[in-house]
């Protein structure tokens, strides 16, 4: 508990020990080894990270947070087609985690899959509609392809969603695109 509470407060490295020590005291506790390869990933030990996660699936091969955590490392470390595999896997084992349909969104658009994200932002939308960054996201790719109408509504609804949670950088990064998308009145 101490090492979650580390991390919350932004402490990283001594949440790493703590999970380090409780893995010591408990070396099959799974909780702590997801939390560690978590803290790892953000300190940007992504193989650190990679081991720690694959010592919790193979603990607790249904563990669909095991899957996603490992795929967040994979993807920082640059193997996008590995995120995905692993994200697919944490989709299957929960198929209502709209953060693994948004995650495994960012990794096909790193390899250029754009109808893939543009179909796994819609299923993190539909299982979160609050989700203002699968909103966002979704707006960008549709953007990409040329289909400004969707790119503006989802953008607009991104800023809106922003906005209401109070989070302004990310209405403004949402209104910045709009802007770009929208056409200027002649």
């Amino acid at each position: 508990m101490r090492g979650q509470i580390q991390a919350e407060l932004g402490n990283e490295q001594a949440a790493i020990e703590d999970y380090t020590q409780a893995i010591q005291l408990k070396p099959n506790l799974v909780t702590a080894y997801l939390k560690r390869c978590r803290s790892r990933s953000n300190l940007g030990n992504q193989k650190g990270a990679i081991d720690d996660c694959t010592t919790a699936i193979n603990l607790r091969p249904n563990n669909a947070l095991a899957y996603q955590n490992r795929g967040l490392a994979r993807q920082r470390r640059g193997d996008s087609r590995g995120a995905i595999t692993d994200y697919t896997v944490a989709i299957q084992l929960n198929p209502e985690a709209a953060e693994a349909y948004y995650n495994r969104g960012l990794a096909r658009q790193e390899i250029e899959d754009t109808l893939g994200a543009i179909a796994d932002y819609t299923q993190a939308i539909e299982r979160n509609p609050d989700y203002a960054l699968a909103y966002y996201e979704r707006g960008l790719t549709q953007a990409q392809l040329g289909n400004r109408l969707a790119a503006i509504n989802d953008l607009q609804q991104a800023a809106q969603l922003c906005r209401d949670l109070g989070k302004l950088d990310c209405d403004e990064a949402a209104q910045s695109q709009l802007s770009r998308v929208t056409p200027s009145p002649n």
